[in-house]
């Protein structure tokens, strides 16, 4: 079992969602499947939850949730085969979905400290009880064997049992219980012994396995009693359980040497089919790869022995597909999760299985070196973390080699997977110093130009308090230009302010330090840690030293870049980004800087150049670029934005002296008299 860590900030009243998803191949023991969820959130919660969802397209046969199982604190007042209390379960054919929701005095009634203990369903399925039942998926197939009714083989069994210092006291006495037990269960036709262990052995019949009858039985009775281990205090572990469990799974072998095969013309790459024995209540599984993806049949042959018989079952098998059922499983699910091949993952993962076990069997390096290559091969396709594979965990990392500029000294963690995110779709950004870039979808235009405002200013970003009840404004900071610059000096946006009205007054204030979110609670969350905070129909993600994602109403979102630097030169500024990544909760009447762009059109045509006196120049190549918006001609260039500080590059017809006749008035009539400011524009865009 692999166990993996994780820790966020969570700001009081406010709620976070941990979303861990893993794929798990059910084992099947004493005739069922069982699924267990850990229950245990450490306090007395107010709401708790759990639902289970499962769909079997074999359909299903029975279905329990015994207690919650807890060996430490077991209440008893609760029925042993009732299940927790608030347990509701629905089920039909082939689905059925188990929710346990326990409030807070139910809870209580359980355990006082919050440790619940482990939430278990089981269940099984319709099988055909000769051959088993064979699925398809794109090629690739899975054959489940588990037949009853069987007559058991005779069996052989040592005990071997430890009476050393830390058998004493409950875990000898839990020990000596469920052995009585199991020896209730053995058969006539089996064998026994016992062996007890410290630092001395112990052997109850020497150099021979007894046949199992009353007086026997009585004798090993008293051989256990009598075993007593010298030492400390033990744990009180339910050993008698756990013994007896494991008795009752490998209690009654049906089948030994069982061999199953399929025409070599018509499978390949099948996984193990060749196994020493099979318990009752358990299951064979065994996949491969069918050569003729339209076959509607499968010749199956399947020999093993049975007690002194040799057992042959010979069929053609009705291949049966599951795409049909998967598609209606996901619609009763309501999952949003892409239906993945599961059943070639299942191959990958039986095949994976099979190559490690030969690596550890193997002690010849060159062959150990040829598994381990094959085996890392197969758990990368299938993103497996395995003993030739690393999960790396990143806090969404970017590796790359940054321009040999001023970004070079850029802290840059995360930086790159909100880039990646941000490039596939068309997003109006400001960034830079500060840089404003327009796409218009519709016209398949970007469109560029510059704000060369003053330190303190504060701009109208975007305006659509009448409509969403969403305003966004940005603060300059100033910074002297680069040596051998054009500029006399620089700015960038050091703060950027969200005011949200609806349904109530929210306010977000965003620094390259921190987020300070006002509403029912004032939290504050530090941008060098990853946190997530949802108030409402407001989601904050903060991704350490890299963003901010706001998501409002689920139909707007905003992305702060965060731009921060080691060893700042004199020119360099910590500063932000503001993107907007959706904009379909926005009004067409938005407007702002970057808000009035939102539902526009444009399109740029060439026109001659005039001379000084009113002619068209001669030469032909003498044109300009006009960008029509609005009914308004805007003379444009062609040039090159680097965005993300360096790391994305974008074309785009650029707008000189802060786009006049570009935007609507000009760029003063977008200055703010504080970072809160969310009145009426004096440009409207009323439609």
């Amino acid at each position: 079992m692999e166990t993996f860590n994780a820790s966020a900030f969570i700001p009081g009243r406010d709620k976070a969602v941990f979303l861990l998803m893993y794929e798990e191949l059910l084992q099947r023991r004493l005739g069922m499947y069982e699924h267990v969820i850990s229950v245990r959130p450490q306090q007395l919660v107010g709401r708790l939850s759990v639902e289970v969802n499962i769909l079997e397209s074999s359909g299903l046969t029975s279905l329990e949730v015994p207690p919650l199982q807890n060996n430490k604190q077991k209440s008893k007042n609760i029925d042993e085969f009732s299940p927790p209390p608030s347990t509701v379960i629905n089920q039909t054919e082939n689905f059925a979905r188990i929710t346990f929701e326990p409030n807070v005095v139910q809870q209580a009634r359980i355990t006082q400290n919050g440790n619940l203990g482990d939430f278990v369903v089981r269940y099984d399925v319709k099988r055909e009880l000769s051959i088993g039942d064979i699925q398809v998926l794109n090629g690739y197939f899975v054959h489940y064997f588990a037949p009853t009714n069987l007559p058991p083989l005779p069996k052989n069994v040592v005990f071997v049992i430890d009476t050393s210092a830390s058998m004493v006291g409950t875990k000898m006495k839990q020990t000596q219980g469920a052995l009585f037990t199991i020896l209730r269960d053995l058969r006539p036709d089996d064998h026994f012994n016992i062996i007890g262990f410290s630092s001395k052995i112990k052997v109850w019949q020497q150099n021979q396995l007894v046949k199992v009858s009353p007086n026997n039985i009585r004798d090993a009775k008293k051989f256990i009693f009598g075993l007593t281990p010298t030492g400390a205090k033990s744990e009180e572990d339910d050993a008698a359980a756990q013994l007896k469990g494991f008795y009752d799974e490998i209690g009654t072998p049906l089948l030994s040497d069982i061999r199953i095969d399929y025409p070599s013309d018509s499978v390949e790459y099948v996984t193990q089919n060749m196994f020493y024995n099979y318990f009752n209540g358990s299951e064979i599984v065994v996949a491969g790869k069918l050569m003729n993806k339209s076959s509607d049949a499968l010749h199956v042959e399947i020999t093993a022995s049975n007690r002194n018989k040799y057992v042959v079952l010979e069929a053609d098998v009705k291949i049966e597909g599951v795409e049909q059922k998967a598609a209606i499983g996901s619609q009763i699910i309501e999952d949003n999760i892409q239906y993945k091949n599961h059943i070639e993952r299942l191959w990958g993962y039986l095949t994976f299985k099979e190559l490690l076990t030969a690596w550890h069997k193997s002690d010849r390096n060159q062959e150990k070196e040829e598994i381990t290559r094959k085996a890392s091969k197969l758990a990368q396709k299938y993103n497996f973390v395995t003993p030739f594979t690393l999960l790396e965990v990143k806090d969404y990392g970017f590796q790359a080699d940054l321009p040999k500029d001023e970004f070079a000294s850029l802290y840059t963690e995360g930086i790159g997977q909100k880039l990646l995110s941000l490039q596939g779709r068309k997003v109006t950004k400001a960034d830079g110093d500060p840089h404003f870039v327009v796409d218009f979808p519709l016209s398949k235009l970007t469109v560029c130009f510059n704000i060369d405002g003053e330190p303190r200013d504060v701009l109208r970003l975007v305006s659509d308090h009448k409509y969403s009840g969403v305003t966004v404004n940005g603060q300059l900071i100033g910074a002297p230009a680069p040596p051998n610059g054009h500029k006399k000096q620089r700015t960038y946006f050091s703060k950027i302010t969200i005011i949200i009205n609806k349904p109530k007054r929210t306010y977000l204030e965003i620094t390259p330090t921190k987020v300070i979110l006002d509403s029912k609670d004032r939290l504050i969350l530090a941008c060098d840690k990853t946190a997530t905070v949802k108030s409402d129909d407001l989601l904050v993600s903060v991704t350490a030293k890299s963003n901010v994602t706001v998501t409002i109403h689920e139909t707007i979102t905003f992305v702060i870049l965060v731009h921060l630097y080691k060893n700042p030169a004199p020119y360099q500024r910590n500063h932000l980004g503001f993107y907007i990544s959706n904009s379909k909760g926005l009004s067409p009447n938005s407007h702002g800087l970057l808000g009035q762009f939102l539902y526009n059109e444009v399109k740029v045509t060439q026109v001659p150049l005039s001379t000084n006196n009113g002619h068209a120049a001669n030469q032909t190549s003498q044109v300009v670029n006009i960008l029509k918006v609005r009914n308004r001609s805007v003379p444009v260039i062609r040039k090159q934005r680097k965005l993300y500080n360096g790391l994305h590059q974008v074309d785009c017809w650029f707008a000189k002296n802060n786009a006049e006749k570009l935007i609507d008035g000009v760029y003063q009539d977008y200055l703010l008299p504080h970072l809160f400011d969310c009145g009426k524009d004096l440009i409207t865009n009323d439609v």
